[in-house]
């Protein structure tokens, strides 16, 4: 896990949520932003503003967008409002009013980055900011000097 993010107290039924989250489980950041994106469901506003906020938490610490990927993501029942309405013969039948917590943890794989730099700089002529080195430097067990150095090249080619 190299960043995680979470939402509670949703006012949406954590059934409804799953729908939405079940979409992105295992996916990179940009294949998950771009299904949710294109998803018609209310509960992809509050499951993109999680998945944004573990994003956000992953760039302060120096790792590159490309190389991230949803590792777990889960709803979680929260409290139930429990309201009443009139019904039949002066009973009051209940009205359970669900809440759901999103929980979102995000991970690092350069082999998931490269296979989706390649596919969007086929569509899209981008070119990936993956480098090669990052096995070597993996295998090694130094993975966050590769992000590090990712990132670096990153800021370079932006300024260039």
């Amino acid at each position: 896990m190299v960043s995680n993010a979470a939402a509670k107290y949703i006012r949406i039924s954590p059934r409804k949520a799953r729908l939405v989250v079940d979409l992105i489980r295992g996916r990179s950041i940009i294949e998950a932003e771009e299904i949710l994106s294109g998803v018609n469901k209310r509960a992809k506003t509050p499951v993109y503003k999680v998945l944004k906020s573990a994003v956000a938490n992953a760039v302060q610490k120096n790792i590159p967008v490309e190389a991230l990927f949803v590792s777990k993501i889960v709803v979680e029942e929260g409290p139930t409002w429990k309201r009443y309405r009139a019904g039949t013969m002066g009973r009051g039948m209940p009205i359970l009013k669900r809440t759901s917590h999103i929980k979102i943890e995000l991970d690092v794989d350069y082999e998931l980055a490269k296979r989706v730099m390649q596919r969007f700089s086929r569509e899209e002529g981008v070119s990936a900011s993956v480098s090669d080195n990052e096995d070597a430097v993996k295998d090694s067990g130094q993975e966050e000097k590769a992000s590090v150095d990712a990132a670096d090249e990153v800021k370079e080619e932006e300024k260039e």
